[in-house]
Formats: C-alpha cells, structure tokens, sequence
C-alpha cells in the first residue's frame, strides 16, 4: 500500500461483538454482497465435535449482527444464509504463491 499522507490511523475499541451464544471466536471479517452487509467468522459451539466452524450473519450495523448466524463450513449461491449453499473445499481456498519472485502468503486454513 502507497501512502500520499500518513497511513497512521487511530484503532478505537468499541467492545464486543455479540454473536448468538457465548463462546471462542476468531479472525472475523465483514464484507458487502448485493448491497447487505454480512460478518463471517470463527467459533466453536457446544454440541459440535470439533474446534470451531465458519459462521455468517447479516449485519444491522458495523457493530452488531441481526438475526441468527449460520455454521456455513457445511457450493455458494445467491443465499448466503441458507446452509445447502456452501460445501467445504478439500483444499484451501488461499495458500502462499509466489509472484514475481516475491512471496504472497495469505491464510491457508
């Protein structure tokens, strides 16, 4: 990234981030499809037999989710929302490659 001015910004905590339950959530990241704004991320839940899974859910301000998140680590279609729309890869979606001699890495799992 090229700064013109500075590239300094003030990070501001505004607390946390409500999710339906109560538990370890990790690497959140928002992202705009068809105009709705949508938070996707990490969390483990009580009842499932692992980690943590992928969850999604609409967004009623940069700080709040409305209604219920959805586990998605369950082939993407115009609902987002709807389960049956997302499969897992058996590979990672992004890995490191290497560009023009300079080495690109991004997460992998």
């Amino acid at each position: 990234m090229l700064c013109r001015k500075s590239c300094h910004r003030t990070v501001v905590e505004k607390g946390q981030l409500k999710t339906n339950w109560e538990s370890f959530t990790l690497d959140a990241t928002t992202f705009e499809h068809n105009g709705t704004r949508y938070l996707l991320w990490a969390q483990s839940q009580t009842g499932i037999n692992s980690n943590s899974n992928l969850y999604i859910a609409k967004m009623n301000s940069p700080l709040a989710i409305s209604g219920n998140q959805v586990m998605i680590t369950t082939s993407a279609s115009s609902d987002l929302l709807d389960p049956a729309s997302w499969s897992k890869s058996s590979n990672p979606v992004f890995k490191t490659n290497s560009i023009n001699n300079k080495t690109v890495k991004s997460r992998g799992y």
